[in-house]
Order: C-alpha cells, then sequence, then structure tokens
C-alpha cells in the first residue's frame, strides 16, 4: 500500500469502530474485502458523501454515486474521508487474524458484531440496541 492508501484506510477505519478494542477487527474486515476484491461497504465513507452521522442508510442513499461510496465502488475510496489520529496511524490499522468478510457495529452500545457471510449479514441490519 502508498502511503495515501494507508492513510485513507485509516482515516475509515477510526470513523467506522466505535471503541478502541474494535480497530483491529474492522481492520481486519477492510483487508479482507480488499483482499476479495468486495466491495468495503463502509458506513462512514456514506456519511461522508452525504455529509450526515448515521449507520442505516435507504436503498437511495446507498446508490448515491461518488468516488467515495463505497458500497457502489470497489477498492478504496479516492482519498481519506478525515485526518487519521495518530499518523500513520499503523497500530490501529494492523488487522487481527480473522475470516470474517463482514460486521455490522451498532453505535449506540458500542458492539461490533461479525457475520461470516452476506446472508448472515442482512439479517443483523435490523438489529437495534434495547
Amino acid at each position: 500500500m502508498t502511503m495515501d492508501q494507508v492513510i485513507t484506510l485509516a482515516s475509515l477505519i477510526e470513523r467506522e469502530a466505535q471503541v478502541d478494542s474494535d480497530f483491529a477487527k474492522v481492520s481486519a474486515v477492510f483487508h479482507n474485502r480488499l483482499k476479495s476484491d468486495m466491495p468495503l461497504q463502509s458506513c462512514a465513507s456514506l456519511s461522508y458523501v452525504l455529509n450526515v452521522k448515521k449507520y442505516t442508510f435507504t436503498e437511495s442513499e446507498l446508490a448515491t454515486e461518488s468516488p467515495y461510496n463505497t458500497y457502489l465502488n470497489r477498492g478504496l475510496p479516492v482519498g481519506p474521508i478525515s485526518n487519521p489520529a495518530r499518523p500513520p496511524s499503523r497500530p490501529r490499522c494492523i488487522p487481527t487474524r480473522s475470516s470474517f468478510p463482514n460486521s455490522i457495529s451498532i453505535s449506540a452500545t458500542a458492539i461490533l458484531k461479525r457475520a461470516r457471510s452476506w446472508s448472515l449479514q442482512r439479517p443483523m441490519r435490523s438489529i437495534r440496541p434495547t
């Protein structure tokens, strides 16, 4: 990865993770998706595109055309979505060993939920904290 790509990835990880223990897990998910040529599907990048702070999106929002929309585009966005806290943010970008390509973050409880496949992830999207 180039330094620009590392900073872009670090910015996604820092905006996506909710608590320190989630950074390596989010990093693992993103690295696995990049390795598999899957869209990153980052809520943080779509929030950046739409200039909103939320974690669930309508179908029309998910279809928003932008080089930063990681639901539509494979790979990293064209640039960072924020300024990572600790250049080069390497400790937070080192992934844990994981085969999980998918994750769901429930921000109100700061719990990272993960699924091994999209079919398992889909039902998790409707989970709401109590």
